[in-house]
């Protein structure tokens, strides 16, 4: 027993610590790994080719690739915000509707024209100073409704 551990402790010194069994890293042969059911071949080898990164083409080609994406997204961006503006101006137009057709219940026939005052969500503003929309209203009665039966 002491034998064997004096011969795996030599085997261990003289190939630069690996196990006995194993190949040194010089030249180009295949790898050769021990296990305890026996020898395993390892496709790899340990010379310098395995320890290269990427070449200069693969680089640039995923360079290529990542500025094009990039590119096309950027693109997208003002027609998203162009498209997120329309939204917010047609949520605040159907907000004012709503306050212009709630001011005219309000004021039942007393009033026939108005000015209100409205900020950038659609929500009634008492002064100008606040106001991003100013919308005025006139009730004309000289145009009567037809009748429902004259309706199509």
């Amino acid at each position: 027993m002491s034998s064997l551990s004096s011969t795996g402790t030599k085997a261990r010194a003289s190939s630069g610590g690996l196990p006995p069994g194993f190949p040194s890293q010089k030249g180009n042969r295949a790898t050769r790994l021990t296990s305890l059911t026996g020898p395993i071949s390892v496709p790899f080898r340990l010379g310098k080719k395995s320890l290269r990164g990427f070449s200069l083409v693969e680089v640039t080609l995923a360079l290529g690739i990542i500025t094009f994406g990039l590119i096309a997204v950027m693109g997208l961006l003002p027609t998203g915000l162009k498209l997120t503006k329309q939204s917010a101006d047609e949520v605040a137009a159907v907000n004012i509707m709503t306050g212009i057709s709630a001011s005219l219940q309000k004021a039942g026939s007393t009033c026939s024209s108005g000015t209100d005052y409205y900020n950038a969500d659609g929500v009634r503003v008492t002064t100008l100073a606040d106001a991003t929309y100013a919308a005025k209203w006139v009730v004309r009665t000289n145009n009567p409704v037809p009748p429902p039966s004259s309706l199509p």
